[in-house]
């Protein structure tokens, strides 16, 4: 499907945005308002996974900032629609990125305690809406998981990840450096122009199943070297600073949100 592009200013930041419409024939909304939810379970889980080394500091826990910050602002908005919402931080290791290896051994890891905290919500809570968010390394995690989770798998295993798969409403990737142009299936949101290059290991991605089409959002800011890598910058300026101001956040979670009927 050809995806029309509508460039918008991006408030406080003087920074166009591409952001993507809506189409006619686009999938109906996930949710549909409150839904009766079993005892301890939430409408809506968010989970979060955080960047490289990035420590314990935030509100949800172990989310990290970036992807704190949208977590947070995307559950008022889910809550000011009459749904509950539950936040998980998934305490991987994150460790330093002293090399790309390094950040990728993190990312599988970060990628098999997604899908087994995933797997825990839905069969404890089925009729339950899951939404990872990742910045950085945690984006490359939920990016790993996302396809594992469509990957034939024999047993309870597999049945397990299908309904988490299809529990899914919507996962966010910030700066994520499996960034591939030509995946297709992620929705790309380049913030502050055109954001061209491939992710820094774009030659590691594995490509997210068409069933996520709809689904799955990735967001790149201009000059991120690590999700639009076009030259051996090693500032990384961009990359820690650009999704934190609430400007930046607003249309994230306006997707999101806009995705999950709210």
């Amino acid at each position: 499907m050809v995806r029309r592009l509508l460039v918008v200013l991006l408030a406080g930041l003087g920074l166009p945005l591409l952001l993507p419409t809506v189409h006619a024939d686009a999938a109906p909304p996930l949710l549909g308002g409150p839904r009766t939810a079993a005892a301890g379970c939430a409408d809506v889980t968010i989970y979060g996974l955080r960047g490289s080394a990035q420590i314990d500091q935030t509100d949800p826990p172990m989310f990290g900032f970036q992807a704190a910050g949208v977590a947070r602002e995307l559950g008022d908005r889910l809550e000011a629609d009459g749904l509950s919402v539950a936040f998980e931080g998934i305490a991987y290791s994150a460790p330093p990125a002293y090399s790309t290896d390094v950040a990728l051994v993190g990312a599988h890891s970060g990628a098999s305690q997604l899908m087994a905290a995933m797997r825990r919500t839905i069969q404890r809570c089925p009729e339950s809406r899951l939404v990872p968010i990742g910045y950085s390394q945690g984006a490359a995690a939920v990016h790993f998981a996302l396809s594992a989770l469509e990957r034939p798998t024999l047993g309870n295993a597999g049945v397990a990840n299908a309904a988490a798969a299809d529990a899914t409403a919507a996962a966010i990737l910030i700066a994520d450096p499996l960034r591939r142009h030509d995946d297709g299936v992620p929705v790309l949101m380049d913030l502050g122009g055109n954001a061209p290059g491939e992710g820094l290991r774009a030659d590691a991605a594995t490509r997210v199943p068409a069933s996520f089409a709809g689904r799955v959002l990735s967001v790149c800011a201009v000059g991120d070297t690590v999700c639009s890598h076009v030259s051996d910058s090693t500032d990384f300026t961009v990359h820690t600073s650009a999704y934190v101001p609430e400007s930046a956040r607003r249309p994230i979670t306006g997707w999101a949100a806009q995705e999950m009927g709210a």
